[in-house]
C-alpha cells in the first residue's frame, strides 16, 4: 500500500483493495483478517481500530535494524534487494504482491 495523509484513509483503502480481492464487505476485513507486523508500534493503528493482528518478531536488533515499510518499496521500485530487512519467511510474497501492484506502489 502506498502512505496515505492519514492513518483512517489508509485503512479505508486498505480495506477497498481487500474487498475488491476477497469480493468481501468492509465488515468482512474486520471479522476475518489478521494482520501481522514487526511491533505493537507497527500495529498500533490497526489495534485502535479494533483489526485483529499478530506480532511477528522480525528484528533481532543486530543484524536486522528497524526499517518502514516505506523504505521497503522504495527499495524495490529502484531494484534494490530487501533481504535481510524482511523476514525471509515473508520476502518472496513481499516481492511477488509488489510486482503485482507495481503502479499502485509506485504513483505514491
Amino acid at each position: 500500500m502506498p502512505d496515505y495523509a492519514d492513518n483512517e484513509q489508509w485503512l479505508l483503502a486498505l480495506d477497498d483493495l481487500i474487498c475488491a480481492i476477497k469480493g468481501w464487505m468492509h465488515w468482512e476485513v474486520k471479522e476475518k483478517v489478521t494482520f501481522f507486523g514487526g511491533s505493537r508500534e507497527d500495529l498500533r493503528f490497526f489495534i485502535e481500530d479494533g483489526r485483529k493482528v499478530h506480532v511477528v518478531n522480525r528484528f533481532d536488533g543486530v543484524s536486522s535494524p528497524k526499517i518502514s515499510a516505506s523504505e521497503i518499496r522504495d527499495d524495490l521500485r529502484h531494484g534494490r534487494p530487501i533481504t535481510g530487512k524482511v523476514s525471509s519467511v515473508i520476502e518472496t510474497k513481499v516481492i511477488e504482491a509488489f510486482n503485482m501492484n507495481w503502479e499502485v506502489y509506485g504513483s505514491k
